[in-house]
């Protein structure tokens, strides 16, 4: 089977807060007041010490504070543990960890991830998400990765017909998936890569996500490779047989 690493093209572990009774809120106002006063030119003890708001060997917060300001776009939905999503004020410049290389493609757009670990002390799983994501959000101990289905590139465009040579900044978006993949894909299921973006003719990104995310979570999969799955990061096995792919990405979806 191909590794999830070599499936997708773009991944990384989740995001890290080092502060999370500061940042993560069960409720969008009260967090948007807490990174008020965060932001306040003068920042009161009492609530320094509450959020421990101190420069650590890894994590200079109060340099970063004054380097950025408050914004209320920031504030974003982030799955924060299983089942578990809340209220992150999320801002690359002052994030501890900001995990932006996978983010980033999150925010561009409508998008969804898959939440796989390397190793897990735990019971294995895997998890899906519409949102951002932190570094434990598919089990309490196990530090998990995002692997996103769609990219978001900004491109520069010239309008060679305009009398005065322009340029716009568009935003695109394509799979997030390695083309050595996608063409050992099309040929398992006897199928011309003839699609958009080098898919297999007739598939779309979100069958191939589905029918992974179907794969994960078969109990026969589970049992098999039980010990595996403990010490790396899940491998995709692909049938050759079209039908049974897409009843499994009828499932996973």
């Amino acid at each position: 089977g191909w590794s999830v690493t070599d499936v997708f093209g773009v991944w990384q572990n989740g995001l890290k807060t080092d502060r999370d009774e500061l940042f993560f809120d069960f409720e969008k106002d009260s967090l948007s007041q807490r990174m008020r006063l965060f932001y306040a030119p003068k920042l009161e003890a009492q609530f320094r010490e509450q959020y421990q708001v101190v420069a650590s060997s890894s994590y200079d917060i109060e340099a970063r504070r004054l380097a950025t300001k408050f914004a209320d776009a920031n504030i974003r939905r982030c799955l924060y543990r299983p089942m578990d999503v809340r209220w992150l004020y999320y801002d690359p410049n002052l994030t501890s960890r900001p995990a932006e290389k996978v983010m980033k493609h999150m925010l561009g757009g409508p998008n969804l991830g898959l939440i796989a670990s390397r190793q897990t002390q735990e019971k294995w799983d895997v998890l899906a998400t519409y949102n951002l994501c932190g570094h434990k959000s598919c089990a309490a101990y196990d530090i998990n990765s995002l692997f996103p289905l769609y990219l978001y590139e900004h491109s520069l465009s010239f309008d060679l017909g305009s009398k005065s040579t322009g340029s716009a900044h568009s935003l695109t978006k394509r799979p997030n998936f390695n083309t050595s993949f996608l063409k050992s894909l099309a040929a398992k299921l006897q199928l011309a890569k003839k699609g958009e973006h080098g898919l297999p003719a007739g598939l779309t990104p979100e069958d191939i996500f589905h029918y992974a995310y179907a794969v994960f979570h078969s109990p026969g999969y589970r049992t098999r490779y039980a010990e595996f799955l403990k010490i790396d990061f899940p491998r995709l096995p692909l049938t050759g047989n079209l039908e049974l792919f897409r009843a499994l990405a009828r499932l996973g979806g």
